[in-house]
């Protein structure tokens, strides 16, 4: 199963990004979690049928609602995903 990792700049963080990104993933039966980094940037880890990345990559292209995705780095990875789609822990200031 193809599986990519994401990285997601532009206004990313506050506006409701991670929580679109897994109702989306989790309608199109994808697999792997996003989450918020310290850089402002969003990271995802998402696994799929090809045809369903591409449209992930396309929606997130169209910037849903207040988001807007100004770049996206997407790199192939090996990496086992567990079923379902999460919002994992982000970092923290503390």
């Amino acid at each position: 199963m193809p599986c990519l990792h994401l990285s997601l700049t532009g206004r990313v963080q506050g506006v409701g990004l991670r929580w679109a990104v897994r109702r989306y993933c989790q309608q199109a039966g994808l697999a792997g979690w996003v989450k918020n980094e310290r850089t402002g940037a969003v990271s995802m880890l998402v696994a799929g049928n090809q045809a369903e990345l591409d449209r992930l990559l396309a929606w997130l292209k169209q910037s849903p609602a207040a988001i807007r995705v100004d770049n996206i780095i997407c790199e192939p990875t090996t990496v086992e995903v567990k079923p379902g789609f999460f919002i994992k822990h982000s970092w923290t200031w503390l």
